[in-house]
């Protein structure tokens, strides 16, 4: 990586640097501010090629990815994604906001709402005076 190999060169220099602005008679101050800037900008420099990174290596794959697939396939993946979370949820500290049954519905142009997964909200054996399963 070019910025890394910039940065490891501007490491390296950074002690002779200052040392020849202290030579210099340049106040401190004025050197703190000199590297204060150039580590801004790199640090700047480095989190825009990391987020260029991401964005061409993973989202990009995944849009790609996504564009091909099937309702079905599409339907997988977001209950799969709900289920990922509410593991991650359930393993870390954070409040557990995601769980239980997953509902799974696509929506498209031709067929509009379709459930593929949908929780039975009461069992009609627990309820025998419902007419709702006739």
């Amino acid at each position: 990586m070019l910025l890394l190999s910039r940065i490891a060169i501007f490491h390296g220099f950074l002690p002779g640097i200052v040392e020849k602005l202290t030579e210099s008679n340049v106040s401190q101050d004025v050197i703190d501010k000199i590297v204060e800037s150039t580590l801004d900008k790199i640090q700047e420099e480095f989190q825009e090629n990391v987020l260029d990174h991401i964005q061409e290596e993973y989202i990009e794959g995944i849009i790609d990815a996504v564009d091909s697939f099937s309702i079905d396939d599409m339907a997988n993946m977001g209950e799969s994604l709900i289920s990922v979370t509410n593991l991650q949820r359930h393993i870390s500290s954070s409040d557990e906001s995601v769980g239980g049954p997953i509902d799974v519905a696509v929506i498209t142009r031709s067929e509009g709402f379709i459930w593929i997964k949908h929780k039975q909200w009461f069992r009609q054996e627990l309820n025998p005076n419902t007419r709702f399963f006739e």
